[in-house]
Parts: structure tokens; sequence; C-alpha cells
């Protein structure tokens, strides 16, 4: 899920997130209502009927196979992508978040201080904490330490929150809010938290809780 306006770049083209796995590996990346191309205003309501809608045209490709969908998201984006994830979960194989706020509240009491009696009156609300707590599916939490936008230790309370047993939180020293996933490893933790979990119903046993910090 994406709601920046730059995600090719970000990603350094498609080739970039799929030479770990020779070009086995279809992306699908839709822009939110109100960013990129997409028409509308941004909202919680309207984003969470594209995340909806997003889920109708996968299941309508023949060439996706239904049982490996991995989702991503990135900050906002990652706030849509745990409402998507957490509606349709049974179909989903993992979940990845890039340097995802707690809550947006949260994020106003953060970059607003002087607003936050005035948070609960907001109609986005984005209870991620909430939400993560939910999953049981493998996660994967990207963090970069010098995210200037969203506190790292937010992303430390999404993982502390999740309640999955094959979860695990990499941080990125000098990773910034956008530039994360130019920092050495990012592309290969992915592409490890994928492998490790390719085939989860064969696992007897559950993988232990990690955390790794790039250096």
């Amino acid at each position: 899920m994406q709601h920046t306006t730059d995600f090719v770049q970000r990603w350094g083209s498609a080739v970039q997130a799929t030479r770990y796995y020779h070009g086995n590996l279809i992306i699908a990346c839709f822009y939110l209502s109100g960013y990129g191309e997409s028409m509308g205003r941004p909202s919680e309501k309207g984003m969470c009927t594209d995340a909806e809608t997003n889920m109708t045209y996968i299941r309508s490709r023949t060439d996706i196979d239904q049982k490996n969908i991995w989702v991503y998201g990135e900050s906002l984006g990652g706030a849509v992508a745990l409402y998507f994830t957490e509606k349709f979960e049974s179909e989903i194989r993992g979940l990845i978040l890039e340097n995802t706020f707690t809550s947006l509240i949260d994020m106003i009491k953060y970059v607003h201080p002087l607003l936050d009696p005035l948070r609960l009156l907001s109609r986005n609300k984005w209870l991620s904490l909430k939400r993560v707590g939910c999953l049981r599916l493998p996660l994967l939490f990207l963090s970069g330490e010098e995210d200037e936008f969203v506190p790292p230790n937010m992303m430390s309370e999404l993982f502390e929150a999740s309640a999955s047993e094959q979860k695990k939180l990499v941080r990125f020293p000098g990773g910034t809010h956008n530039n994360t996933w130019r920092i050495e490893g990012f592309f290969q933790s992915v592409a490890d938290f994928i492998s490790c979990n390719g085939d989860i119903s064969t696992n007897s046993e559950p993988r232990p809780q990690t955390m790794t910090k790039l250096t």
C-alpha cells in the first residue's frame, strides 16, 4: 500500500524488488485516494474502501498465486496495510511494515502537541497498535533509526504489541523516513523474511520472535 508519488523510485524499480526471486514475483502497487494519480480526497474511510477494491482486483487475476500473497506498507500505507491484512488475514501469507505509526492520533500529539486536546475529534484515527495485536500471521517490521517523521519507538511499540509468534524487527542505522530502503540489507531482509515464511502451513513449531539491528 503506497501513499507517496515516488514508489517506483523508492523501490529502485521492480527489478530491484524482484531480483532476489529471479523475476518470480508480481508487484501490485496501488495508490490511495488523493495520492499519486488517484482521484478523490484522502480519508480513512475512503482508503479502507480502496483496500477492499484492491483485493477484489487481486482475486480477479489468474496469474497471481492466491495462496502466496504478501502485503507491504510504508508510513500511512502501513496503516492501510494493517487494515487490509486484518480484514483478509486468511488470504494473506505475511505482512511487511516500514516506518509506520501506532495511530494517527498519536502522530497528532507528536507533531502538533498543542492540538492534542482535539485529537479525539479527528475522523481519521488509524488505530494501528490495536490492529497489529489481532494479527497472527508472520510480520516483518523495518525501522529507520533516523526517521525524522515517525518516531522509531512507534515501530518498536507495534512490534511489541504484535500477537504473532513469527515476527521480526529490523533496525537500520542511518535510515530516515524516506530512504530506509536505500540502506544496505533492506531488500535482503525482505527476501529472507519471505523465504523463511514461504511455506508456513507445514511448520510444526513457530519460529521465535526476533529483533535485528543492521550495522
